[in-house]
Order: C-alpha cells, then sequence, then structure tokens
C-alpha cells in the first residue's frame, strides 16, 4: 500500500507543476478566472485604459459539444454543470463539483467514449474514492487528455484537465 502512497504522490506532484508551470508562465495566455469575479485593481490607478486583465469573466458554456443535460464545455473540456470556481489557462482547467470521486470518473468515461477516445488504463489511477487521475487517447490534437482530482473533504471534488503529450 505504501508503495501506491508515493505513486500518487508522485503523479499529483507532477500534475501541480506542470499545472502551475502553465499558469505561471509556460504560455503567453492570461488564465481567465470564472464565475464573474471581479479583478482586483489598483489604488493608484484609476484608469481602466490601461488595466490589462478583464474586470469580469464569462461564465462557462454549454458549447453545443456536450454529451447532453448536465455537461459544459469549459476551455474545450466537457464539465459538469455544476462546475464552480472555473480557472483556464492554455490547455488546462481546473474546477470544483459536488459530484463524488466515483461520479467524477464515471462521468469522464462517459463523456469521453461517448466521444470516440479510448482510456489509457495503464495510467489510470484510482485511490479509495479520494483521488484520481485518468488519461485518455484519440484527442484531434494528437495529446492526451489527463484529468486528476481529489476529494476536498467538503463535499467538494477539485478536478485539473490538461492535453499532455506523454
Amino acid at each position: 500500500m505504501n508503495k501506491y502512497r508515493w505513486l500518487l504522490a508522485l503523479i499529483v506532484l507532477v500534475l501541480a507543476s506542470l499545472a502551475c508551470q502553465t499558469v505561471m508562465g509556460g504560455g503567453s495566455e492570461l488564465p481567465q478566472i470564472l464565475p464573474n469575479t471581479p479583478m482586483p485593481q489598483s489604488p493608484n490607478n484609476n484608469n481602466d485604459a490601461n488595466d490589462p486583465m478583464p474586470t469580469e469573466a464569462l461564465p462557462p458554456t454549454d458549447g453545443g459539444g456536450g454529451g447532453g443535460d448536465g455537461v459544459l464545455e469549459i476551455g474545450g473540456f466537457p464539465a459538469p454543470a455544476d462546475a464552480t470556481s472555473v480557472v483556464t489557462a492554455g490547455e488546462v482547467v481546473t474546477f470544483m463539483t459536488s459530484l463524488s470521486v466515483d461520479e467524477v470518473v464515471s462521468f469522464y468515461r462517459d463523456e469521453y467514449g461517448k466521444q470516440g477516445l479510448t482510456e489509457r488504463t495503464s495510467m489510470s489511477v484510482i485511490m479509495a474514492g479520494q483521488l484520481f487521475n485518468l488519461v485518455f487517447d484519440g484527442d484531434p490534437s494528437g495529446k492526451a487528455i489527463s484529468i486528476s482530482g481529489a476529494d476536498m473533504g467538503d463535499g467538494t471534488t477539485s478536478v485539473t484537465i490538461t492535453k499532455q503529450d506523454f
């Protein structure tokens, strides 16, 4: 069991590192923070023309590519309809949902199965309904889709989705 804890810790650290690298400087895009959260203003800057960040972000939308009721499209990825605290940066999306870890795993297996993607089971890890990592192949970009998440202990699950070359 200890071997699996080290493996899980390593996976979580690698994914967190990739997410931080992307958000903090892995690209030239600015992250988009959702839902409608005012951005902090500099107390010495009252000139909105010089503010490079938007003061509001757009909520997630149903882009029509989802699998039906209860599915949103966020940053090109399907997401549960109750997704909150959404942050997108490049090809990385992070959000919170009230679904359990097992429900999130079922959601993505179902959604990506409908899209014809295949799960790379050798890289999929589910730890006692607390943590998970899924990898799907077959995206038109040629990259694998990696989905990881953790039960936050307050009735929510944190989910991070990214496209990666493995």
